[in-house]
């Protein structure tokens, strides 16, 4: 059977509701005849089961022949969902693992479940980036996109999510705000609690659907104490109804970032990007004080850093150097040199750097060394304690910053075709 296609539903931050909003996601796309899956991919804190009023912890797992998981069924007002959580393996019993091997565990309940359904709507865990991109890249072309769950003070997380969705290039849904305000029940006022909602101006500046907001209710509190995990409410229900339209509208898509992961790296490539390389570090050796940048930043000279330029994988090199700051002056060594830093980089991340720019879709966006290693478009790893190899990494960057300040021109005409 075909991958089903994928949602993930995630929020920068934990306490949004989102398990709530993916619930109600798939309930509302499985009244419009589709079947829809649920996976819980928080291993370490499961709850999707137990909103949904199924008790995982003494289900025991079956599967089938070829030895895949069969997933449980929930039925609620007639409706039928698949789901499955780490929940059902584990029981009671907590889960610590590890970031990447967490990731490998969804992915694998993911490709490796007998799902029978269309979607499959992923509960991901709170935060960001490294879990995220292993579900997405699990469902490669079949990903239709995420939606994103946030409330009133969560404004900076929402906006770090989008961010990290636009470098990767990784399609987003619509965004939902949950608990926008409090009704109090005796004097029906309008309370808000969080604070004053800027979610639909940031959507709009991200270019994002703003599905609605949702506010915080005691009536959720005692559906859910009930047994009951869907909203009936219509008014509350609307901007899940709006998400569900989308999504079911969204054509599959596979990320940006899957799809460069591996570029072809060409001998005419590497010609270029090796002379381009050596154009640089010869104009910043002519230009840039490096003695300032070595006392400015206490750099001991004689220190080998290994520039180790890539795909995006990070993992098929294109270009290797070697460089020093040694008495002032920026040197390049040869191949035998023994690196105490080793900078691993996307080598179209490090000419957007030195550029401040990254091309996109809707034209430029600011790009800068910071941006490049917060996104893991580049790595540094060393003999030293870590802050002393990040001191190397702040040099070099720096180096080619104060470059681009004395010879913008140039090193315009030297990138500019590469970026």
């Amino acid at each position: 059977m075909a991958m089903p296609l994928g949602i993930s539903v995630m929020s920068g931050k934990g306490g949004t509701g989102k398990t709530l909003i993916a619930l109600n996601l798939a309930f509302e796309l499985a009244r419009r005849g589709v079947k829809v899956a649920l996976l819980d991919a928080d291993i370490s804190n499961a709850n999707l089961l137990t909103l949904a009023n199924y008790d995982g912890e003494s289900t025991s797992v079956t599967f089938t022949t070829d030895h895949r998981i069969v997933p449980a069924t929930i039925t609620f007002d007639n409706i039928q969902l698949e789901v499955c959580s780490v929940e059902m393996l584990a029981g009671s019993r907590g889960v610590a693992k590890p970031g990447e091997q967490s990731a490998a565990m969804i992915q694998e309940l993911i490709k490796y479940t007998a799902w029978k359904s269309d979607y499959i709507i992923v509960d991901a865990p709170a935060g960001y980036y490294d879990i995220h991109k292993s579900v997405i890249a699990s469902f490669d072309s079949s990903y239709l996109g995420t939606l994103i769950v946030t409330q009133p003070a969560h404004s900076k997380d929402l906006i770090r999510v989008l961010d990290l969705h636009s470098l990767n290039e990784i399609p987003v849904i619509g965004c939902i705000e949950n608990m926008s305000s409090f009704i109090c029940d005796n004097c029906k006022t309008e309370h808000f609690i969080y604070g004053a909602s800027s979610t639909e101006e940031i959507a709009s500046n991200y270019g994002i659907e703003f599905f609605g907001s949702i506010p915080l209710m005691m009536g959720v509190r005692e559906m859910l104490n009930a047994g009951k995990p869907a909203i009936i409410d219509e008014e509350y229900r609307a901007p899940i109804v709006r998400a569900a339209d989308a999504a079911l509208k969204a054509k599959p898509r596979k990320p940006g970032f899957l799809e460069k992961a591996i570029e072809s790296i060409t001998d005419s490539l590497k010609n270029s990007l090796m002379k381009a390389a050596v154009e640089v570090l010869v104009l910043a050796k002519r230009t840039v004080p490096i003695a300032d940048i070595q006392r400015q930043f206490n750099f001991p000279g004689g220190r080998v850093i290994h520039l180790r330029l890539t795909d995006r994988s990070l993992e098929r090199p294109v270009v290797d150097l070697f460089l020093t700051l040694k008495d002032g002056a920026l040197k390049v060594l040869d191949k035998t040199a023994e690196p105490d830093v080793t900078i691993v980089m996307y080598y179209k991340a490090l000419i957007w750097a030195i550029l401040k720019r990254r091309p996109t879709e809707r034209g430029y966006e600011y790009y800068d060394f910071l941006t490049a290693y917060l996104n893991d478009e580049a790595r540094v790893y060393g003999k030293r304690e870590s802050w002393e190899n990040m001191r190397a990494w702040y040099v070099l960057q720096v180096v080619l910053e104060r470059l681009r300040q004395y010879q913008p021109a140039q090193l315009e005409s030297i990138l500019g075709v590469l970026a």
